[in-house]
C-alpha cells in the first residue's frame, strides 16, 4: 500500500510540475500578445471609424438633396397648377415643367442614390467589422443592417414615384389638357410624401450612425484597458493555478517524507523519516 502511495506521491509531483511550467509558458505566452492584438483591434477599429464617418457624410448629403428635391416637387407643383389656369395657352409652361424634371429633380435624384450607395458600402464594411469584434468575449459593438436598408426602401419608393412623375409629364407633348395635368400633380404631391418618408428614415438612420460612431470612438480610447483587464484575470487564474499545482506537490512530498499525510502525527514527527 505505501509502495502504491509513494508511486502516486511521485506522479503527482511529476504532473503538477508540468502543470506549473505549462501555467507558466501561459503566463508569458499571453502577454506577449497584448501589443499585437491591441494593435489589431485598433485597426479594425478604425476601419469600422472610417466606414462610419463615410456613412454619415453621404447620409448628410442626402439629406440636403432630399431638402432640395422637396422644394423642386414644390415648384413643379406651382408650374402645373399655371399650366391648369393657362391650358389653351400653355406656351413655355410645358418646356418649364419638363425641364423642371430633367434638369433639376432626376439629377437630384440620381445623385442621392450615388450617396445611398456609398452609405449601403459603408455599412457592408462596417457591419464586417462589427462581427468580428463581437466575436470576442468582452467588445460588443452594433451594426447598421435594418436601418440602412429601411432608409434605402425608402429612397426607393420615391425615386420610383420621381419615375413614374416624369412618365406623366411625358404625355404633355402629346397634347395638354387638364386630364394629363390633373395626374402630374398629383403624382408630385405624392413623391413629395415619399421624400417626407425617406427624410424620417434618413433621420433614424443618421442617429444610429452617429450613436455607433460615438461607440467606436469610445472604444478605441479603451482598447488598451480592456484587453489589459481580461490579461490580468487570465494571469491570475494562471497564478491560482500554480498555487494549487505547488500546494499538490507539498503534499505528495510530505507523504514521501513521513510516509503518511496525518496532520497531527505529522505535527510531532521527528525530524527524519521513518524507517522503510
Amino acid at each position: 500500500m505505501k509502495t502504491f502511495g509513494r508511486i502516486l506521491a511521485y506522479s503527482v509531483i511529476v504532473t503538477s510540475v508540468i502543470s506549473m511550467l505549462i501555467s507558466v509558458a501561459g503566463v508569458i505566452g499571453v502577454w506577449s500578445t497584448f501589443t499585437p492584438l491591441v494593435s489589431s483591434l485598433t485597426q479594425i477599429a478604425n476601419v469600422a471609424e472610417t466606414g462610419l464617418k463615410t456613412a454619415d457624410e453621404a447620409l448628410t448629403k442626402i439629406d440636403s438633396l432630399v431638402t432640395a428635391l422637396q422644394q423642386s416637387m414644390v415648384e413643379v407643383q406651382q408650374t402645373a397648377e399655371q399650366l391648369r389656369t393657362q391650358v389653351q395657352t400653355p406656351g413655355a409652361l410645358v418646356e418649364l415643367l419638363l425641364s423642371q424634371l430633367s434638369d433639376d429633380v432626376r439629377p437630384k435624384v440620381e445623385a442621392a442614390l450615388v450617396s445611398l450607395q456609398r452609405v449601403r458600402d459603408a455599412a457592408v464594411s462596417v457591419n464586417e467589422t462589427v462581427q468580428a469584434v463581437n466575436k470576442l468575449p468582452f467588445l460588443r459593438l452594433m451594426g447598421l443592417d435594418d436601418s440602412v436598408q429601411q432608409l434605402a426602401d425608402s429612397m426607393n419608393e420615391a425615386v420610383q414615384a420621381v419615375d413614374d412623375l416624369q412618365n406623366r409629364a411625358s404625355q404633355l407633348k402629346t397634347g395638354v389638357t387638364n386630364a394629363v395635368i390633373d395626374p402630374i400633380s398629383q403624382q408630385a404631391a405624392m413623391v413629395e410624401e415619399r421624400l417626407t418618408d425617406a427624410q424620417a428614415e434618413l433621420k433614424t438612420t443618421q442617429a444610429r450612425v452617429q450613436l455607433a460612431l460615438q461607440a467606436v470612438t469610445a472604444l478605441k480610447s479603451r482598447i488598451r484597458t480592456i484587453v489589459a483587464l481580461v490579461f490580468v484575470v487570465i494571469t491570475f487564474q494562471l497564478l491560482w493555478g500554480l498555487l494549487a499545482q505547488a500546494a499538490a506537490i507539498y503534499v505528495a512530498w510530505m507523504y514521501l517524507k513521513f510516509g503518511h499525510l496525518k496532520i497531527h502525527q505529522l505535527v510531532q514527527a521527528p525530524a527524519e523519516a521513518p524507517a522503510a
